[in-house]
């Protein structure tokens, strides 16, 4: 949603409209929560409170670092000058990108993942199964304390474990 929303406010810009006027006529077209977050930023300032500020409202309201970019972004470009039409498409297409290594980098990682989730539901569905087919097998694991040391051991092992398959296999923050 926020490319799209960055490539009607560039069309905007290069057509000739102001920076708020385009927030507020690409914030009507574009579907909440986005839509109406910018739209709230338009009315503010049309209301007097400063660019900058609303902008910096507008990051705290949605903690997002491809929103917390364009933000920054439109704030040097203020201050500095330039050709904001132009950095938004710039934006847009690194917005993209990063969208895309995410979904790339989730793909390859859920193998990993759901050999994570298989390693940590075997042993319970063994024992479940051993359980059902030969209860009696179970009896010296479950009466006697070096069974419950056991248990207690590879309870933790497996936890351990899954630990350190999902720190392997999370993706980190884009």
């Amino acid at each position: 949603a926020l490319p799209d929303f960055l490539r009607g406010v560039a069309g905007a810009l290069k057509a000739g409209t102001g920076l708020n006027a385009a927030l507020a006529s690409v914030a009507q077209e574009t579907p909440d929560p986005l839509g109406s977050e910018f739209a709230r930023l338009a009315r503010r300032v049309a209301l007097g409170l400063g660019m900058d500020q609303a902008l910096d409202e507008l990051v705290e309201r949605i903690p997002s670092g491809d929103l917390a970019l364009v933000v920054m972004a439109i704030k040097i470009q203020r201050s500095t000058g330039g050709r904001l039409a132009e950095i938004l498409s710039h934006i847009t297409a690194t917005v993209v990108d990063r969208q895309r290594l995410a979904q790339e980098v989730r793909a390859l990682t859920a193998q990993g993942r759901m050999s994570g989730w298989v390693l940590t539901v075997l042993p319970i569905f063994i024992a479940g199964m051993i359980w059902t087919l030969n209860p009696r097998y179970m009896d010296p694991l479950l009466q006697s304390p070096i069974g419950w040391a056991m248990l207690g051991g590879a309870a933790a092992s497996v936890a351990i474990g899954t630990l350190i398959i999902q720190k392997m296999v999370r993706a980190p923050e884009l």
